[in-house]
């Protein structure tokens, strides 16, 4: 069993399709918005099943990133001060693999609607 990570993008920034639908990227770089990464072995050496970590590109108010519209009028509220001098913009934040799932879809189909059940799960 191969256990690799996986670096899901944007449609613009894809680089190939995998076999569910989804944009990928080879390697992490800044065009990532959700990687699935695998987690360390567990003790038991009979546990075959894969096991991921599962994370999100989100900005400091838990809001997932949406490359659809990335010019809002919510950006003009995320420019406070303490935002702007003591947090990162965007960082990935670890979720469950439901909210991962529809995160996915969200890139796939472009639905904004996925991405409001997105951010009242991880909220």
């Amino acid at each position: 069993m191969n256990k690799s990570a996986k670096y899901f993008c944007a449609k613009q920034n894809q680089e190939f399709i995998d076999d569910q639908g989804n944009f990928r990227c080879e390697a992490n770089n800044t065009a990532i918005l959700a990687k699935a990464l695998p987690e360390r072995k567990t003790k038991s050496m009979t546990d075959k099943t894969l096991h991921y970590n599962y994370y999100i590109m989100c900005n400091p108010q838990l809001k997932p990133f949406n490359p659809v519209a990335k010019h809002t009028i919510e950006k003009q509220n995320e420019n406070s001060y303490i935002d702007a001098t003591c947090k990162k913009d965007w960082d990935l934040k670890k979720v469950n693999i439901h909210v991962f799932n529809t995160y996915l879809e969200f890139l796939r189909t472009e639905n904004t609607r996925l991405l409001k059940i997105v951010e009242q799960k991880i909220a």
